[in-house]
């Protein structure tokens, strides 16, 4: 069974300690990119931990075929956990023809 599986297992036990490990262990071990990251990022800010929910966006919005979807919904949490400055950044940085 994958790690994010078996963290909301360990939620639904109630343990959260063992689903927090889990989701560290993903960031730590898992792909740098794709779609399941925004699972990943769903459930950590559903349990409060912002730092793997922004890092687990971050991942999903460089997911390739790059999309605006994925990079709005990025900046869309930085913004809504306090770093709309960081957001605002990595929209400046955008070329010109994004």
């Amino acid at each position: 069974m994958n790690r994010i599986l078996q963290a909301v297992d360990a939620l639904r036990a109630l343990d959260r300690d063992t689903a927090v490990s889990l989701l560290h262990t993903e960031l730590r071990l898992g792909a740098m990119t794709g779609n399941s990251w925004l699972g990943v990022s769903k459930l950590a800010r559903q349990i409060g931990e912002l730092d793997i929910a922004l890092e687990a966006s971050r991942r999903y919005a460089r997911t390739d075929p790059n999309s605006l979807d994925r990079q709005i919904y990025y900046w869309g949490e930085l913004a809504n956990l306090g770093r709309s400055e960081l957001a605002m950044e990595e929209i400046t940085r955008l070329p010109i023809n994004a």
